[in-house]
Formats: structure tokens, C-alpha cells, sequence
């Protein structure tokens, strides 16, 4: 039987967020009832999950898949009281939306409290509270067996936190909440044929909590950028680096004109924390810089030298970004290579090592690996050869001879 990830949505057909008395969470988790348009003279479909009172004012946060595309949205409270609810926000890519219904004449709204997923560990007792199969106010509990897993439930959240509770289709949307009743997670989905087999996923709350904020302050989200590549820092990286009382990710890139370039930040540096959060892989990292939006300031702790230093960055937006390419004007990284063949005959040529994005090589369809083999019908035999050409000038198109993959082709680029 193929296992795969799933949702838990159960088909059958500058706000500042509350932090209420713990002990009221049973009363914050609601059930959430979604009907479909279908075809004309057809019935609508209808689908149920759960949802977290974040407010009360009538704010809920949800998975947006739990939401989308509906025609109507009925929100059931604890104590069986229904309202309508509305899309305030919804930001696909985190698979998170925040829905708003009318304060209930009578019963006042309990927002739930918000925790820090850094805080959970693995091992620690953990609660799920939702509406598996609409059965409203259903809690399960379980342990934390991963704290930051990297599954195909969002784009743009790369970091989950995995629990074995029972959680299971209806559960989407839900909260996850610690000993202390607090919220550290909204369960998304599930891994399995269809149902729970106990492997279930959860969006930590800190990556949750700066989009809901956006969310609710603009009815949609940005995604925050720096400009840096990181990678794990495994045991042999920390010997090699001579690095002992710390962990982090490694920065192993730093994109030329981006904020952590301005920022002053390094390759090889190590990226201790975010706003006081502990990093604890190069997932965990994006993810959080991507929740919390562009033009957002953050604090940095980095580790260079064996000291610790701090920074401020501000985030920019991927897309706002178009740097002026930093490798030439061309925009291309080169390198000599030599290859032999088994008959002793030896080629010299030159290698694309890196391609500068948006650049006129970029554009021109250029990627790394490939071999120039000559530029305007002039034979290249190594970087002189690419240095005695006269390449830059802007008001010529120059014709490339490139082999890729032991092919051979042309490529016009000025």
C-alpha cells in the first residue's frame, strides 16, 4: 500500500493576538463546516475541519485548505453556538487563512494562548484538539517525535513539527497545544493511506504566529528574504571549523546586494538565532525568515571567529529583487578544466562554475557545468582566451559555442 502525505480535511460530499487564561483552552478549538459550489441544479458539497479563536473579536485561524474555494463557511463554538464566518486573509503557500465571525450574543470568545514552538523537544506530552470526522471537541494526546520535519504539506513551510497522536481527517486546522495549554502548532495533515497511523504534522507556532499577524493587519502575506545560503553543521563541519558550545547552520553563500550582504554577514559565519529562537537547520531558518514577511526587521546571532556577534537585518521580498549581475556583464562565474579521454588526447576549455541570476547568461539559457568551447568562432582553450576576447560591449551579440552534456550548441548573448 503507497503511503502519502494528506490533508485532514474531511470531505463528506499590527493586531497583537490575545493570551488568555490557559486553562480555557477547550473553549478556543472550533469546529469549521465548508460547502462547495457545484453544477447548476446540483447540491452544494460539503467538507468539515477546525479552527483556533484567536481573538474576540471573532478572529480564527485555519488551514486555508480547509477554506478555500468555499461558498460558505459555518463556524461551530464548544458550547453548539453556529455563526457565519468570512476570509479576513489567506496566504496559500503557508496553508494558513484567518476567518472572522460576529461576537455570539451571550457567550464571550476565548482566545487561545500562544506558546513558542522552540520550546517544544522531542518526547515532550502534547494535545490535539479538533473535529476528526465532526465529532466537535476532540482531544488526543500524543508525543513529539520530530520537531522539525521537512514534508510536502506548503510551500513555504519547511519545518514541522511531527507528532503520533491520533489526528485524523477534520483535524486540519486544529490546535496543538503543550502542557501548559498553550498553542504550539496547527495540525495540517497526516502521512498515510487516509487515515491516522501516527504520523501526523503540525505548523509550528512560531512560524504561524508572524503570518497570522500579516494576515490580520493586511488580509494577506509577504515572504521575507535575506539573502543567504545555509547548511547543516554536521559534527565534521564543527571539527573542521573548530567550533565546540555552539549550534546552528553553516552560511555557506551570501547573495551579492541582498540585506545579509549588507548586513556585513560572511560565509562560514554560523547562524546562532533568529529574534531568540534557536536554529536548528537550514529549513528551520527559511521558514522563519519567510513568515515573517518583507521590510520586517530581525535579530541575527551569528557565530564568526569562535565569537558570538549580533545584527539587525531587514527582509526584503524575492521578488522585489534584481540585482545587478555581480560575476561581469555577463554575469558568469568561469573556471579552466582539463578532461582526458582513455586514449591519452587531452582538451582544455573553460567551465561555467556559477550563473548570476538574472543575468544576460541566465537569460540566455547558460548554466553551470557547461563547457565554452567558443566565442565568436574563436577557438577557447582556457580564461586568456575569454580575457583577450572583447566581450563587453554592449551594442554586439556574441555567438557562444557550449557543449552540455557531451552535446554541442549555440547561444547568442550580448
Amino acid at each position: 500500500m503507497q503511503l502519502r502525505l494528506i490533508f485532514c480535511l474531511c470531505m463528506i460530499g499590527n493586531i497583537v493576538l490575545a493570551t488568555p487564561n490557559k486553562s480555557h483552552f477547550m473553549e478556543s478549538v472550533v469546529g469549521v463546516y465548508i460547502d462547495y459550489p457545484q453544477n447548476p441544479g446540483q447540491p452544494a458539497s460539503q467538507s468539515f475541519g477546525s479552527g483556533v479563536v484567536i481573538s474576540e473579536n471573532g478572529h480564527i485561524l485555519t488551514n486555508h485548505h480547509v477554506v478555500s474555494h468555499a461558498m460558505n463557511i459555518t463556524v461551530q463554538t464548544n458550547k453548539g453556538q453556529k455563526a457565519q464566518a468570512h476570509v479576513i486573509g489567506s496566504a496559500p503557500e503557508f496553508d494558513l487563512s484567518v476567518i472572522k465571525i460576529d461576537p455570539l450574543p451571550g457567550q464571550q470568545l476565548s482566545p487561545i494562548a500562544f506558546g513558542s514552538s522552540s520550546n517544544v523537544a522531542i518526547g515532550d506530552s502534547v494535545t490535539a484538539i479538533g473535529n476528526p470526522f465532526g465529532f466537535e471537541q476532540s482531544l488526543t494526546k500524543g508525543v513529539v517525535s520530530h520537531i522539525d520535519r521537512q514534508v510536502g504539506l506548503s510551500q513555504r513551510v519547511q519545518s514541522y513539527i511531527q507528532v503520533d497522536a491520533a489526528i485524523n481527517p477534520g483535524n486540519s486546522g486544529g490546535a496543538l497545544i503543550n502542557a501548559e495549554g498553550e498553542l504550539v502548532g496547527i495540525v495540517s495533515g497526516i502521512f498515510g493511506p487516509r487515515y491516522n497511523i501516527g504520523l501526523a504534522f503540525a505548523i509550528p507556532s512560531d512560524i504561524a504566529t508572524p503570518v497570522v499577524k500579516q494576515l490580520m493587519n493586511k488580509g494577506y502575506a509577504t515572504n521575507g528574504w535575506v539573502g543567504l545560503s545555509t547548511q547543516p553543521l554536521t559534527p565534521e563541519l564543527k571539527d573542521a571549523l573548530n567550533i565546540q558550545n555552539h549550534d546552528g547552520v553553516l552560511v555557506s553563500e551570501i547573495t551579492p546586494g541582498s540585506p545579509a550582504f549588507r548586513a556585513n554577514l560572511s560565509s562560514k559565519d554560523i547562524i546562532l538565532s533568529l529574534n531568540n529562537i534557536d536554529i536548528n537547520s537550514p529549513q528551520h531558518l527559511a521558514s522563519l525568515v519567510t513568515a515573517l514577511g518583507s521590510q520586517t526587521l530581525i535579530d541575527l546571532q551569528y557565530l564568526r571567529n569562535n565569537k558570538v556577534y549580533n545584527t539587525r537585518i531587514k527582509t526584503d521580498q524575492v521578488a522585489s529583487y534584481n540585482p545587478t549581475p555581480p560575476l561581469g556583464h555577463w554575469g558568469l562565474n568561469l573556471a579552466e578544466f582539463t578532461r582526458m579521454s582513455l586514449d591519452g588526447n587531452e582538451q582544455q576549455g573553460v567551465e561555467v562554475k556559477q550563473v548570476a541570476y538574472q543575468s544576460s547568461a541566465a537569460l540566455s539559457g547558460i548554466q553551470p557545468g557547461d563547457i565554452i568551447k567558443s566565442v565568436d568562432n574563436t577557438q577557447i582553450h582556457g580564461l586568456n582566451d575569454i580575457k583577450n576576447n572583447r566581450l563587453q560591449t554592449n551594442s554586439k551579440t556574441h555567438l557562444l559555442e557550449v557543449e552540455r552534456n557531451m552535446h554541442t550548441f549555440f547561444v547568442p548573448i550580448r
